[in-house]
């Protein structure tokens, strides 16, 4: 007899198959229920290996050994005559077929059960993706849910390590950065999405607080090279589940991965997904999982915004486009960090503004559609003062990313810029809408509301902020300016000082709480933080000036701070929180007393030279440089060119007057011109709706430098001993003594 035929009548080969199908089974339900019982992957990987070990003795004793009515023998012992292997041979089939049927059972209730596809009446089978390429459209009874929106909740990691949760966190963003995309559909952004971490209560709560119709969950487990993926849609108003899907593949394929979760999803909200956005959105991306996964880190950085956390991100921004240059998502994402550097003040306008307009445009240059990529150039456009530019960008990031909270941001703050207020706060509204916990959001929205004097409402979105987003860093400061825009700088100080959350690499938080103290004339104590903000970094903006403030606010050390004033402006010390303001006018105070006019005329000729050529002005570009450059023209004795100045200044400073109500600049260029009357009346109605406000509302100290300016420059001496500037000059110093008992009842220092 053949060895063939003598492996078959001792059902060897049935053994073998039987030992496979017992294999298979075991490894399913290993796979499926070792991560619900937080079993680590080695685990599954430990079943495998036994079953792969124990194959060959197992065709071995199938071989040596046979079944009897006796029980088990060696083979050679049996007579032949009395075998009944034909018998045992019928019992393995029935054995194997059904471990298949279980094995099959098990796969199907993975799929189907475990996870459903249910309307409310019946249960719609789900099939498991081998091809993303070539899924089938599913088959769905119609909904009866809003079909126009999705939130994608963070995906559970189920792998062994806790390290590796930024993954699966940076899947769901992934997929909800592509679902953005998708005409019609609007999906909440990751900020207010994540606040549902491990999540346990009723499904309707979510779809109440983002108000989506549908949320997309999943879980992500990680071993070794492999990945499976599994995600379920789930209707927010039923708790049903419309769609789910299971992958399991090599991590390098997770990106074919993230299409086909996309197309199903998009699919099953009776949406499509088109090709040229999915053709926008190839670009975007890379095929590189290291770089992918830098991506993610830098990504996870970001929330909340620090000057410790930018810098984390931008280092992975940095190695993610270190491995794949052709990375258009890496590039716009590094060209907004920039722009959230230069916003905190980690980086200088001018230097931050490059960078993120290189990033950007490399990114463009890569993927010509990218909503994030225009909106970074669009804001730096803004920070550059070329307005008409940057409306021009903003309004196509929105066109090509009706999602996308960052374009929305940027262009409601051009909004801004145009003096339309109500509509940028609008748009800002908008934004927080589709991200409910988006920091930026908030404090825009907040900005916004201040800028219109409806300080009430901003007060109660301050609340709520803080209730969202308790971690923020920008929440208290906002609550104080809006404090200090109303007189109240004690309530500003204990807003600022009973904030837990503190970012301990910005000078610019202990800067503004000396700048409370000046304005409660507490100089001492504002020395006090001064310094702090000096420890903290000497060399930005606010700590370079910080000597100017103290002295400038005191008279005191005019030689010593023009000295200094004067070096920080042949350096260009920048704008931020008026440090260049601050500077330009302890020096043009100092000219105006002592004549020397030259040396100023000359440093302000080094940073403006456009505005000492001959008409026109490009005053909206440089519009408080215009008022600083015209005012020391008119001190020199160049009435001509400062008057042609003053004038296109007002020209401008109107409208936002008209907006806002006037500031003291307003009066202070009327004065300058010779127009007492008409200086006169816009004091008059500074006086009694702007009293404590000023026109800048992010930066507290404008609001220092107008006292400082009302109470002793000579620019003022015209109308000093009028009535009314006697009577606001009175009002603030008493305003001071009050909020100075007020600090001391709080006991805060």
């Amino acid at each position: 007899m053949s060895l063939y035929h003598e492996l078959k009548r001792r059902n060897v080969f049935r053994v073998g198959i039987a030992y496979l199908a017992l294999a298979w089974l075991l490894t399913e339900v290993s796979g499926t229920l070792f991560p619900v019982f937080g079993i680590p992957d080695w685990g599954i990987r430990l079943v495998v290996i036994v079953f792969a070990l124990g194959f060959l003795p197992a065709l071995i004793i199938s071989w040596v050994y046979e079944f009897t009515p006796e029980g088990i023998k060696r083979e050679k012992d049996v007579v032949r005559d009395v075998s009944i292997t034909h018998l045992t041979a019928k019992r393995l089939d029935m054995f194997t077929i059904g471990l298949i049927v279980v094995a099959l059972a098990f796969i199907l209730a993975d799929r189907l059960w475990l996870n459903p596809r249910l309307n409310q009446q019946s249960a719609v089978s789900a099939e498991v993706v081998t091809d993303p390429v070539q899924t089938p459209e599913p088959q769905l009874p119609e909904p009866d849910y809003p079909t126009n929106s999705v939130a994608v909740l963070p995906f559970a990691n189920m792998s062994a390590s806790e390290d590796t949760a930024y993954f699966s966190d940076g899947l769901a963003d992934t997929l909800l950065h592509m679902l953005a995309q998708v005409p019609g559909l609007r999906v909440p952004a990751r900020t207010s999405s994540f606040k549902f971490r491990d999540y346990a209560g009723d499904i309707s709560e979510i779809g109440d607080t983002l108000n989506v119709g549908a949320v997309l969950e999943g879980s992500v487990q990680l071993y070794g090279e492999k990945i499976r993926v599994t995600t379920q849609l789930i209707d927010t108003r039923t708790g049903y589940h419309l769609w789910s899907g299971n992958y399991d593949r090599n991590l390098s394929d997770i990106f074919a991965v993230q299409d086909a979760i996309a197309r199903e999803v998009v699919s099953a909200l009776r949406l499509t997904l088109l090709d040229d956005t999915q053709e926008r959105l190839d670009q975007t991306r890379s095929d590189n999982v290291e770089a992918y996964t830098e991506y993610l880190l830098g990504i996870d950085d970001l929330n909340p915004n620090t000057t410790e956390s930018m810098e984390r991100a931008l280092g992975h921004m940095q190695e993610a486009i270190r491995l794949d240059p052709e990375y258009a998502d890496a590039h716009s994402a590094l060209g907004s960090i920039y722009l959230d550097m230069m916003q905190y003040g980690s980086i200088g306008y001018a230097e931050g503004g490059a960078r993120a307009k290189e990033a950007a445009t490399r990114a463009l240059e890569i993927a010509p559609e990218s909503s994030e990529a225009i909106a970074v150039l669009g804001a730096v456009e803004i920070s550059d003062g070329n307005l008409e530019t940057a409306g021009q960008l903003l309004q196509k990031a929105i066109e090509n990313g009706p999602n996308d909270v960052f374009a929305l941001i940027h262009y409601g703050s051009w909004v801004q810029s145009q003096l339309r207020y109500a509509e940028a706060g609008d748009i800002f509204q908008r934004a927080l809408d589709l991200d409910p916990l988006e920091d930026t959001s908030y404090w825009r929205l907040v900005g916004s509301l201040y800028f219109q004097k409806r300080f009430p409402e901003a007060q109660e979105l301050n609340a709520q902020w803080k209730k969202a987003i308790p971690e923020s860093v920008n929440v208290s400061g906002f609550e104080a300016i809006g404090y200090t825009l109303q007189g109240k700088y004690a309530a500003a100080l204990q807003a600022i000082l009973t904030n837990p959350v503190d970012d301990p690499k910005d000078p610019e938080i202990p800067a503004g709480i000396a700048w409370q103290y000046l304005l409660m004339d507490m100089p001492d104590e504002a020395r006090e933080w001064f310094d702090k903000a000096i420890e903290v970094s000497f060399e930005h903006p606010v700590s370079l000036a910080a000597p100017l403030w103290l002295n400038f606010y005191q008279q005191q050390n005019e030689e010593e701070i023009v000295r200094l004033a004067r070096e920080l402006l042949a350096n260009r010390i920048e704008w931020r929180r008026a440090a260049r303001p601050v500077v330009v006018f302890v020096l043009l105070e100092h000219a105006a007393k002592s004549g020397q006019h030259e040396i100023l005329l000359e440093l302000l000729d080094n940073l403006y030279p456009n505005l000492f050529d001959d008409p026109p002005y490009d005053v909206q570009r440089s519009w408080y440089a215009a008022f600083i450059v015209g005012l020391a023209l008119i001190q020199s004795g160049d009435t001509d060119r400062g008057g042609r100045l003053l004038r296109a200044y007002l020209e401008n400073q109107d409208l936002a007057d008209e907006a806002l109500g006037p500031d003291w600049r307003s009066v202070a260029a009327r004065l300058a011109l010779g127009e007492k009357a008409a200086a006169i009346s816009t004091f008059r109605e500074f006086a009694r709706v702007n009293k404590w406000f000023w026109q800048n509302t992010y930066s507290v100290p404008y609001g220092i430098l107008s006292q400082v300016m009302l109470k002793h420059s000579v620019i003022f001496d015209p109308i000093r001993n009028e009535p009314e500037f006697i009577e606001l000059l009175e009002l603030y110093e008493t305003n001071a003594a009050e909020q100075r008992r007020l600090v001391q009842e709080m006991g805060i220092h």
